[in-house]
């Protein structure tokens, strides 16, 4: 081959993977740039006065704790101001997961671990539209979630009691496919992996899948490593103890980490 021609069509492919990646990077930043936005007012007053009902609550629950699986269970009571201060989302958490749901347009959202509700708050609110479902092993919390939410008139929430082991097949036969899918209930690295598998059958184009405490532990971050390993995941970011999925065939596989 002439040595120019060559020279040619390697500047071209060299320019196209550059395109390929400044296509990625792009959208890396425009989504990074959504991640940290204000919420409206309206919805942040809402989060507020949920949040601050649950911060001055000294009302004393027996929790139920199945620890990282379902083979420790441990109860003890708590205030629920406590159980709100050690195990509910923080802001900056709130905000991110808020502004994906918002980012993605989501309709069908799937929470693992609803506790106080904190968190299905948050991705309740970025649609009132959506439909939210969301598990918990704990019959007391979930009392106290779903008492608020009720106070709150947040309709787009549907609360399934009981063990993951049975409620998230449940959950998963309830629509075609999620666009969002928070895991927060089980820290336990063969119980992530086989929940994410389940909910891999649920995805569509546009599915992300968010992950908390991935640095939780030696097991959570394992986890975190072999997910991120599938074929099927087309994009990962990492930020503070939050890891996140697109599964966007348009994406090229390549991992962020934004803190």
């Amino acid at each position: 081959m002439n040595l120019k021609i060559y020279a040619s069509r390697t500047f071209l492919f060299i320019l196209h993977l550059q395109k390929i990646n400044f296509f990625v990077d792009s959208k890396a930043l425009e989504i990074k740039k959504n991640l940290f936005k204000e919420i409206a007012p309206d919805k942040k007053k809402l989060i507020f006065s949920f949040s601050k009902l649950l911060s001055q609550s000294n009302q004393l629950i027996e929790t139920l704790d199945l620890g990282k699986g379902s083979t420790i269970t441990y109860v003890r009571k708590r205030k629920v101001s406590e159980i709100a201060k050690n195990s509910s989302v923080s802001k900056k958490i709130g905000k991110i997961i808020h502004n994906l749901s918002k980012f993605n347009r989501a309709k069908n959202i799937l929470e693992i671990g609803t506790s106080l509700g904190m968190s299905t708050v948050y991705l309740s609110t970025a649609d009132m539209s959506s439909k939210v479902i969301t598990l918990e092993g704990c019959e007391n919390t979930s009392n106290i979630a779903l008492n608020n939410f009720n106070r709150f008139n947040l309709d787009n929430i549907n609360l399934i009691k009981g063990n993951f082991s049975y409620t998230l097949d449940e959950a998963l036969e309830k629509t075609d496919s999620f666009d969002i899918i928070f895991f927060d209930g089980n820290h336990s690295k063969k119980d992530t992996i086989d929940y994410f598998y389940k909910c891999l059958k649920k995805i569509n184009q546009k599915s992300i899948f968010i992950f908390d405490d991935i640095n939780w532990s030696i097991e959570m971050n394992s986890a975190w490593d072999q997910i991120v390993k599938n074929d099927l995941v087309t994009l990962s970011f990492t930020f503070l103890r939050v890891g996140v999925l697109f599964f966007n065939k348009d994406l090229k596989n390549k991992n962020y980490n934004f803190l």
